[in-house]
């Protein structure tokens, strides 16, 4: 009977360590996963931000261009030739976004 009670207490001194070395590793566990989800929200929060500039870049960089409608498909891309063919000077060029608020022509006297 003894050895039965020694054998039993035995077994149960390896569950109570295999119990405290799991609690240890879900206490690791835990505490990792709390850091890495704040990494995962200051990384969400990085990318919305570079996502605003970029759209903003890009919106800005489209502001800068010329409409230029009907001509032909052999001067488009073609600065000097494209200057030749409208025969325009480069301070007559308005940009589109300001072509809008453009109104009639005004006597400068």
């Amino acid at each position: 009977m003894k050895e039965a009670l020694t054998a039993t207490h035995q077994i149960l001194e390896k569950q109570q360590q295999c119990m405290d070395e799991a609690e240890h590793r879900i206490s690791t566990l835990e505490d990792n996963l709390k850091s890495t989800q704040r990494a995962l929200h200051r990384a969400e929060k990085v990318i919305k931000s570079l996502e605003a500039k970029t759209d903003d870049l890009e919106n800005k960089g489209r502001r800068k261009n010329l409409v230029l409608l009907g001509l032909p498909e052999q001067v488009e891309g073609r600065q000097g030739n494209l200057l030749q063919y409208i025969q325009l000077e480069r301070e007559c060029i308005v940009p589109y976004d300001h072509s809008q608020n453009l109104g009639t022509p005004q006597d400068p006297s």
